[in-house]
């Protein structure tokens, strides 16, 4: 059984507006939107940073606030996500409250 804060590194539409779960290894398509997701998981560690993107903050490897990217390690290597500029200083500010430090 998948583990949402355990196994789930974050979340993203795909080009046919399918919502996936990316965990380290494997791929699994969601039965509710973004909207839902962003929802649910709000207070669980998670945040919204584009339209189409959820990622879990403790898998977070890298903040690169400059270049505006998150970093997570997949099996594959490092996958790189864009966060919206509007997205910036509201994940920054989660992240120190939470006591990231990377």
């Amino acid at each position: 059984m998948l583990n949402i804060n355990e196994d789930v590194l974050y979340l993203q539409t795909d080009g046919g507006g399918r919502l996936l779960f990316h965990t380290f290894d494997k791929e699994y398509r969601a039965l509710q939107g973004v909207e839902d997701w962003a929802n649910y998981l709000h207070h669980r560690g998670f945040h919204r940073i584009d339209r189409g993107t959820i990622v879990n903050l403790r898998k977070i490897e890298v903040f690169d606030q400059e270049l505006r990217v998150l970093i997570l390690n997949t099996f594959d290597g490092a996958v790189s996500l864009p966060i919206a500029e509007s997205m910036i200083k509201v994940l920054h500010e989660e992240l120190r409250i939470m006591g990231w430090k990377r």
